[in-house]
Formats: C-alpha cells, structure tokens, sequence
C-alpha cells in the first residue's frame, strides 16, 4: 500500500519517502493499523487535514470562485486504502451479476 500512494495528493510529508522506505515502515504501520481497527480509534494525528483552496474559475473575482479541497496524510490514505480492499474483497459474492455501476 506504501508504494502505491499518488504524492500530488498529499498534505503530509513527500510520499517518495514512504515508498523508498516501505519495507523499514511496513511493520510499524501494521501496528498502527491493528491497533486502530481492534480499538477502533483513529489516532488524531491521522485525522489532521490541510484545506486548499482551488480556483473554480477564471478570472478570480471574489472568493465563491475558488473550491476547497481536502488533503489527507499519506498515513490516513494507506489505512482508507487498506479498509476498502478488506471490505470489498469480501463483497462481490453479494453483487448483482448485471451491477457495474457503483462497485468501488
């Protein structure tokens, strides 16, 4: 999961850290996983976001042209990330055989 986190979106620090130290990090984060899955908390640090602004359109004339956008950590990703392939991997039993719309 550490290697495979897109480093444009992220508010936390370079995620070209966390692939080229993934295997070093692998059993920390496993911990940490575990740990908020079996306690079932979310560590805040996990939970801080940045918001940026984003133009919505151009020319800029007041703000109600701009979007706020959401960065998560790379950390919070990595557990979305690893929540969402449990959950759907035990999921496609239960689909419909014409359901192609809505399946992630």
């Amino acid at each position: 999961i550490l290697r495979v986190v897109d480093p444009r979106k992220s508010a936390s620090f370079s995620s070209q850290v966390l692939k080229d130290c993934a295997d070093q990090l692998a059993g920390v984060f496993t911990r940490i996983f575990n740990r908020s899955l079996s306690q079932s908390t979310i560590p805040s640090c996990l939970k801080a976001s940045t918001i940026v602004p984003l133009p919505k359109k151009f020319p800029i004339n007041n703000l109600n042209d701009y979007r706020p956008v959401e960065l998560i950590p790379i950390f919070m990703k990595c557990f979305e990330k690893l929540v969402c392939w449990h959950i759907i991997s035990g999921l496609p039993h239960t689909f419909d055989k014409h359901q192609f719309a809505y399946r992630k």
